[in-house]
C-alpha cells in the first residue's frame, strides 16, 4: 500500500499505517520506507486506547456534533492527534520488545524546526554505583548525552530517595521537548518522572512529568511553558536507582 505513493505526483501531507505485532522486521521496513517517501516525523498510536473515546468535531455545514470511536477504529488523524511528534529513532525506540499490541504509526511530511540541544553537553548525576561506566559522575552521565540511542549502553546512580541526572546547556534556553529513552530492559524501574529546569541551578521548575506507572520505552512530552533555563534535570520520582539510555532535549535553533 505504501509503494503505491511513490508514484504520486504530490503525497499526502499525513499517512497513518497499522502494525504488525509480531513482524518487526516488517515494521522497520514500513519506517524506512515512510521516510524514503518523505516522511519525518512520527506519532505512535495504540489502538486499545481509541475504542470509546469521544472528539468534537463539526458536520459539512459547520454543525458541531460530538463522535465516540468504537472498537477497532483508528481514532483522529493528521493535525487532530494528541501526543508528541517523534523523530524515527525515537519511533524505533518506542517499538522495542516486547511489542503485543496493534498499534498504528502516523506520520507527516512537515520537518521539525527543532534540534537537540543536550548533545555532549556536560552532564552529571546524582550517585554513580558498581553498574555505572564510570566511578566519576560527569563521565558515567555523558552517557546519556552522547547521541547514541541504539548501543543500549545506560549511566547507573545508585540506589537513592530520588536519583537524578542533570545536563547542563550552556546557554539560556527556551525548552520545546523532550525524549527519554529507558533502559531496553528493567524498563518498570523507571516509571514516574519529572523533568526541571533551572537558570542558576539552584532554583528548578517542572517542565513536563510522567505521573502514571505504565512502563515505557520512549518518553516524550511537550515543555511547559518557560523562561530560558541552563540546566535541565531528570528526576525519578520513586526511590530506587536510575539509569535511562539517552535524554533529547529540544529547542529552536540559535538564529545568532
Amino acid at each position: 500500500m505504501l509503494e503505491a505513493l511513490r508514484d504520486l505526483p504530490e503525497r499526502p501531507q499525513f499517512v497513518s499505517i497499522e502494525l504488525n505485532s509480531v513482524d518487526m522486521a516488517q515494521n522497520r521496513a514500513c519506517i524506512a520506507l515512510l521516510r524514503e517517501l518523505g516522511y519525518q516525523q512520527f506519532k505512535l498510536v495504540p489502538q486499545k486506547i481509541i475504542a470509546n473515546t469521544r472528539v468534537q468535531v463539526t458536520d459539512l455545514q459547520g454543525r458541531p456534533f460530538e463522535h465516540v470511536f468504537s472498537r477497532g477504529a483508528s481514532g483522529v488523524f493528521g493535525d487532530d492527534l494528541e501526543g508528541t511528534w517523534l523523530s524515527e529513532d525515537a519511533l524505533l525506540g518506542a517499538l522495542r520488545p516486547p511489542f503485543a499490541e496493534w498499534q498504528d504509526i502516523h506520520a507527516t511530511l512537515t520537518p521539525t524546526d527543532l534540534v537537540n540541544v543536550a548533545i555532549d553537553r556536560p552532564a552529571t548525576q546524582s550517585s554513580t554505583s558498581e553498574w555505572s561506566t564510570n566511578r566519576d559522575p560527569t563521565v558515567d552521565a555523558r552517557v546519556a548525552n552522547n547521541g547514541d540511542t541504539t548501543s543500549g549502553t545506560f549511566f547507573h546512580t545508585d540506589a537513592e530517595e530520588a536519583p537524578w541526572w542533570r545536563v547542563e546547556l550552556e546557554k539560556p534556553t527556551i525548552v520545546e521537548k523532550v525524549v527519554i529513552f529507558n533502559r531496553a530492559t528493567l524498563r518498570e524501574r523507571l516509571l514516574k518522572l519529572t523533568v526541571l529546569g533551572s537558570a542558576d541551578g539552584k532554583e528548578w521548575f517542572p517542565l513536563c512529568a510522567k505521573t502514571d506507572d505504565a512502563p515505557f520505552s520512549v518518553f516524550a512530552a511537550q515543555a511547559q511553558p518557560q523562561p530560558p533555563v541552563r540546566f535541565v534535570l531528570v528526576r525519578k520520582d520513586q526511590p530506587g536507582f536510575l539509569h535511562f539510555e539517552e535524554c533529547q532535549v529540544f529547542a529552536k535553533p540559535d538564529r545568532g
